[in-house]
């Protein structure tokens, strides 16, 4: 239901679904629950907010890079989201590609397609919407994980929407 809240733009809806509504960033231990914070309170606009959780989230995701730098992807591609989303663009790219390597290592499809949409939020993020769109055009030939219409309503592309490139892959669809 989270999700569907997303897409719909019911963000205060979305907020209510979590395990606390409106914590404070201290209070959260899990670097994906202050990552969902922040990434909610970014689509809301409240960009002050958001980034305080972004913190929460990058200090507990490089505590968990740092036990164990070379067996959990997800911890260095969803760091690299929160350094993009701070503006740190050399580091976010790093981890990001980090993680993607580790991927590359297992071999494990799920995991890869998660790890080019990792990339492909961190280029946009840190402005290469360029390279972020070829991320997404690579992603949408696997099948059934991205699609047109899923772009088009999710808010989490919403920096792309202006981008040439981005409209006309929307418009694709038609």
């Amino acid at each position: 239901m989270l999700d569907l809240d997303l897409l719909d733009r019911n963000y205060e809806e979305a907020l209510a679904r979590l395990p606390f509504f409106s914590p404070s960033p201290d209070e959260l231990v899990a670097p994906f629950d202050a990552q969902t914070y922040a990434d909610i309170y970014e689509y809301m606009g409240k960009t002050d907010l958001a980034k305080k959780y972004y913190n929460k989230a990058r200090s507990l995701l490089e505590l968990r890079v740092k036990e164990s730098p070379n067996s959990r992807p997800g911890f260095h591609q969803n760091l690299g989201i929160v350094y993009a989303a701070l503006g740190l663009k050399e580091e976010a790219i790093r981890e990001g590609i980090k993680g993607k390597e580790i991927v590359l290592d297992t071999k494990e499809f799920q995991s890869y397609f998660v790890a080019e949409k990792a990339l492909a939020i961190i280029y946009m993020k840190v402005g290469e919407f360029d390279l972020a769109i070829d991320q997404i055009e690579y992603m949408l030939t696997f099948p059934g994980r991205l699609s047109i219409p899923l772009l088009q309503l999710d808010p989490l592309w919403d920096p792309l929407r202006d981008h040439p490139r981005f409209q006309k892959l929307m418009e694709s669809e038609n």
